[in-house]
């Protein structure tokens, strides 16, 4: 019965309050506002692209929404559009670098101010190649219960400071061990 139960979806209910705190510790941490251009290029089914969406809507921000993932869309977006804050997965990196790349941008626009970084594993992302263009990385972690952002470095993280970003304000982390299993 513990298999099936853990293969169902579980819901997570997450208020008009959560949503609007968990904009105002970003907007602390980032100072993202009325003026930006958000990219989403995240699914908006997943709180990652929804939180993108309500931040903007919070700030009075535009939005540019793209339809699914696309490296030369994400290039285009930031080289066209003004986009000012983007959030990227570390796998999303590499292709978005080699497109910025394969466009002649030797540096990132000074529209752009935020690239927030996570819901993975950073090895094998080139972050030394985007700070190397002026990426204003951010490093993130968040979780759907959470409303999205929890711990976030301030842009301009690179890979010589500690990949450990500090909670936003509001937010307190605590690192727990698993209850004991009681013997079967």
């Amino acid at each position: 019965m513990d298999a099936e139960l853990a293969r169902l979806p579980k819901g997570a209910v997450l208020t008009w309050g959560n949503q609007r705190a968990s904009w105002a510790a970003s907007r602390a941490r980032l100072g993202h506002g009325a003026d930006d251009v958000w990219l989403v290029a995240l699914p908006l089914h997943h709180v990652g692209g929804l939180a993108i969406v309500l931040r903007a809507a919070f700030d009075g921000a535009a939005v540019v929404v793209l339809p699914r993932f696309d490296a030369d869309a994400v290039a285009e977006a930031i080289v066209g559009a003004g986009v000012s804050r983007v959030s990227l997965v570390p796998s999303t990196l590499r292709p978005v670098l080699d497109e910025l790349r394969a466009r002649g941008v030797a540096r990132a626009p000074r529209t752009l101010r935020t690239v927030l970084l996570g819901g993975g594993p950073l090895a094998g992302a080139p972050v030394a190649g985007a700070v190397a263009i002026g990426l204003p990385l951010a490093l993130t972690y968040g979780l759907t219960e959470a409303a999205s952002q929890v711990a976030t470095t301030p842009p301009g993280w690179t890979p010589d400071e500690p990949a450990a970003a500090p909670p936003l304000d509001g937010v307190d982390v605590r690192v727990a061990l698993p209850a004991p299993r009681a013997p079967s």
